[in-house]
């Protein structure tokens, strides 16, 4: 809404900054790669601090400590809750307590993103662009993949996978298609 759009401009505009992270000048590529790191900083700071309750996590699934995870969870859940030795864990957008740049974002590109024409009290209407704005805080799936081949090529003799807490959405669509040219065409699914 408009009054969510105004108090964006506030901070996009503003210069300030955060946990040693200047963000100063206008809406340039500089500025929002400065923005999307003090997000991913600020992120990684708040899923860190997760990890000082685990502790007080009671296991209430029984997972095999010998099988192979793949985690989209920052934290160490697996490994201080339910004992999951760490070689047996991808945390896949990294993992908070090992200090990773954890990777934070969105699935959709900046094209998706309509070009709409606004008016906000004392400002001249024009158009606003997103797309480009957006496109920053897209999460490089692709890239991950990539770089995780791997593990992926490791589960080809993968009998059983259980789901635990994912959302399948169309962001983590890809890995599971990855998952899928890896595994045999009779693995069961839970």
């Amino acid at each position: 809404d408009v009054e969510y759009m105004y108090d964006l401009s506030i901070v996009v505009y503003s210069d300030y900054e955060v946990e040693g992270i200047e963000i100063k000048g206008t809406n340039s590529p500089e500025r929002l790669a400065a923005l999307y790191k003090a997000i991913q900083k600020t992120f990684a700071m708040w899923a860190g601090g997760l990890n000082n309750y685990l502790q007080k996590v009671q296991a209430d699934l029984k997972l095999d400590i010998d099988a192979t995870y793949l985690t989209f969870n920052y934290t160490n859940t697996l490994q201080d809750v339910y004992h999951i030795p760490d070689n047996l864990v991808l945390h896949i957008h990294g993992k908070a307590k090992r200090g990773d740049n954890l990777i934070v974002g969105h699935g959709s590109k900046g094209d998706d993103f309509p070009v709409k024409q606004l008016e906000i009290v004392g400002f001249q209407k024009k158009p606003l662009r997103i797309g480009r704005e957006i496109a920053i805080l897209r999460k490089p799936v692709e890239s991950i993949i990539n770089a995780n081949q791997l593990f992926f090529e490791s589960l080809s003799n993968v009998e059983y996978i259980t789901v635990y807490g994912f959302s399948f959405s169309s962001i983590d669509m890809p890995y599971i298609k990855e998952i899928f040219t890896h595994v045999k065409y009779n693995v069961k699914w839970h």
